[in-house]
């Protein structure tokens, strides 16, 4: 992640130093120095501007906000956002950690990923088993010394105990369902870097998305002009085109341009700019966040001044026949449905070049109506997570109302207390902020720390949580988060490696498909669990009995090798195809299932028991007897935990029967192919003998618990 911070500032800048301008290495920059700006290039520092010409800077990296900002002189220029147009000098006033990224790298660095839940509870399992194995082979040396058995025969006992009980094939499984999921999900355009998000997205109580871009198509569709008075068509289309930058370098400019080709023509449009030059460029007023530009016809040299900007900076410098209040009621309206808003107004005459006084007495034209569509998917994606018990947390730079339209359209559940603003936010004791944000539905400019607070305030309530983002700003949340996603072409290197999975479509429609995908992969791995307690039970119960109360071992290392690294693999991968449950389970393994499993495995243990001590012959036939019930009695036992033979019948799952079938294989070759008989010390008996073997043990699958 730091490699990746780094790489977003080139090694040299230019400086003025001592009234010359020379190129240094970035790491020599230091407060106080003049940073000469220039189109293309990432700022390494955080300063403030001396001068601008046509400046627009990218800052959607820091701050989410998708549209440039145009900026001018006393505005903040921050390190990471990069220089689209214009040209500029800035003081360096922050510099390497203590800058805007510097302070992101500098908690990075320090900050630890959170291990999945699953991944925990493996943990902690495996290691529990592991020192309990340990203890008890222990104790099966020291009883078999005291009394009387030799050293070597003690410590075989003990450790074939041991091998017995550690259940070592486990992380092995584990890890192969998970990537099986992370293939399964490749396919898709989903990209997983960590395999244990797959099983924490499988199990998330929370998303907190983006809006722009995720539910959103994330491109700005002038959809209509509210008329505020009797404009010409001339007049509309000159002010349309004037007011936007000779070349458009934003989203909002791109639509305003296409609109007004599609109103009148392309050649209309290009005519305008070819009869008129640019005299004015008043920039961005970052205040009352309006810009205008003043053009002059070349053949008459009469001139023009169009404005656009947020509705009350437009408002602010119109003559007195604007009717305010009925154009914010108009407003109000719009943004209420979800609309992004710009006002636009126009003057004509001769304008003198003092801004102040160009500015006065404008025209109102009319309120410019963007709509950002959302995706066709999002309204069933929204559904999906509803049915599943997954809630969902908007977070968006637009205006509350704006996001509350747009909530409404993708049918996400809120009230209106449920809406917060990250400025509001900022006013409230920490207390009541965690509150808001376990409470809150959308949330509206979120700073970075906001963001993280609101991941650690559902944490802390025991949710897991998934997080989506793109920029550096959202680098901080998405490695708290259980799950954090990277979401699109767009997403910097440092947000796609600080999170756990990469969605290379910006759409919300992809979590969805990783959210069943974890349930299912969760749910194989439940199976998985359940056959693991049933396979492992019989195996250790014989080995401490023949270490308690027998001279010669039933089973022995070479059995143990067989059916660990062997049996109990192979079986495994009757579970990969797990379903997705209706609504996640927040228990990983039900005390039902355990239940059923632990019935199985002690009863396969005492049939082999029970064929050990009851059967005649010499001891050799009965261990044989008694070590291949146990192989053939994870037939059954598969065929149960996959959900019995009527579900298996339901969903014409093949790999059930196709494991049986190699289990009964891997049997007779046991059996009757004497180089195999030999290695593993089994006896021949006849076919009879065998199928009988092979029924009892298939009989295992026909205990199921009922909602097992």
């Amino acid at each position: 992640m730091l490699r990746s911070l780094k790489r977003t500032l080139k090694s040299t800048c230019f400086v003025i130093r001592e009234g010359k301008t020379e190129s240094i290495a970035i790491r020599e920059l230091v407060p106080g120095d003049l940073l000469v700006l220039e189109e293309g290039q990432t700022l390494p520092a955080d300063g403030v501007l001396l001068r601008a010409s046509n400046l627009t800077i990218d800052e959607s990296s820091l701050t989410g906000e998708s549209v440039p900002v145009e900026k001018s002189v006393d505005s903040e220029a921050l390190s990471g956002t990069t220089v689209l147009t214009g040209s500029g000098v800035a003081e360096i006033r922050k510099t390497g950690l203590n800058s805007q990224l510097g302070s992101i790298a500098k908690v990075l660095r320090d900050f630890e990923s959170t291990p999945s839940p699953l991944l925990v509870t493996v943990r902690k399992s495996v290691r529990v088993l592991f020192l309990a194995s340990l203890a008890l082979g222990g104790l099966i040396f020291w009883f078999n010394l005291r009394h009387g058995h030799g050293l070597g025969e003690s410590l075989i006992a003990s450790l074939t105990l041991a091998m017995a009980a550690i259940p070592e094939e486990f992380p092995l499984v584990f890890t192969l369902y998970l990537s099986f999921a992370a293939y399964r999900l490749s396919k898709s355009g989903i990209l997983v870097k960590s395999l244990p998000a797959v099983e924490g997205l499988g199990r998330v109580d929370v998303i907190c998305t983006d809006k722009t871009g995720t539910l959103t198509e994330g491109k700005f569709l002038l959809e209509s002009i509210v008329d505020g008075g009797g404009i010409s068509e001339t007049v509309l289309r000159r002010t349309l085109v004037f007011g936007c930058e000779p070349k458009a370098v934003d989203a909002m400019e791109s639509s305003i341009l296409e609109f007004a080709t599609r109103r009148w023509s392309e050649a209309d449009v290009e005519e305008v700019r070819r009869e008129w030059e640019l005299r004015f460029d008043y920039p961005f007023d970052p205040k009352a966040k309006y810009m205008c530009h003043v053009w002059r016809e070349r053949t008459s040299g009469k001139e023009f001044l169009a404005m656009k900007g947020a509705l009350e900076g437009v408002l602010a410098r119109c003559g007195p026949d604007a009717n305010r209040g009925e154009i914010l009621k108009k407003a109000e309206a719009l943004a209420a449905s979800g609309k992004r808003l710009l006002g636009l107004a126009y003057s004509e005459g001769r304008f003198s070049g003092e801004r102040a006084e160009d500015e006065r007495n404008l025209r109102f034209i009319g309120i410019l109506s963007f709509a950002d569509p959302i995706r066709a998917s999002v309204p069933a994606a929204i559904r999906e997570c509803h049915a599943r018990g997954v809630r969902l947390k908007m977070l968006t730079g637009d205006h509350l109302l704006t996001a509350h339209a747009i909530a409404d359209a993708i049918r996400l559940p809120h009230s209106h207390d449920e809406l917060f603003a990250g400025p509001d936010l900022e006013m409230l004791p920490a207390a009541e902020r965690a509150i808001a944000y376990r409470k809150g539905a959308i949330f509206a400019r979120l700073k970075p720390e906001q963001k993280l607070e609101l991941v650690r305030a559902l944490k802390d309530e025991g949710k897991i949580v998934a997080m989506t983002g793109d920029g550096v700003n959202d680098a901080l949340a998405l490695k708290l988060a259980d799950v954090g996603i990277s979401m699109g072409e767009r997403a910097t290197d440092v947000a796609r490696s600080s999170a756990q999975m990469i969605l290379m479509k910006n759409d919300f429609g992809g979590i969805v498909s990783a959210i069943v995908e974890g349930q299912r992969v969760l749910d194989s791995l439940r199976q998985s669990f359940g056959y693991l307690i049933a396979f492992h039970i019989p195996i250790i119960g014989i080995a401490t009995i023949q270490a308690l109360f027998l001279d010669r071992p039933i089973l022995r290392p070479i059995h143990i090798v067989l059916l660990e690294l062997i049996v109990h693999p192979v079986s495994a991968f009757v579970f990969t195809e797990g379903r997705a449950a209706g609504r996640k389970t927040r228990e990983f393994v039900g005390f039902r299932k355990i239940v059923g499993s632990s019935i199985r495995g002690t009863l396969l243990g005492a049939v082999c028991l029970a064929a050990y001590f009851g059967l005649g012959g010499t001891e050799e036939y009965r261990g044989s007897i008694a070590t291949l019930l146990l192989v053939l009695g994870n037939t059954g036992i598969l065929i149960a935990e996959a959900g019995g033979i009527l579900r298996i019948v339901e969903t014409r799952s093949r790999r059930p029967v196709f494991t049986s079938l190699l289990l009964v294989l891997l049997g007779s070759l046991l059996v009757y192919v004497p180089v195999f008989s030999k290695i593993f010390s089994i006896s021949r008996f006849n076919l009879g003998t065998f199928s009988l073997l092979a029924g009892i043990g298939f009989g295992l699958g026909l205990i199921v618990l009922p909602r097992e």
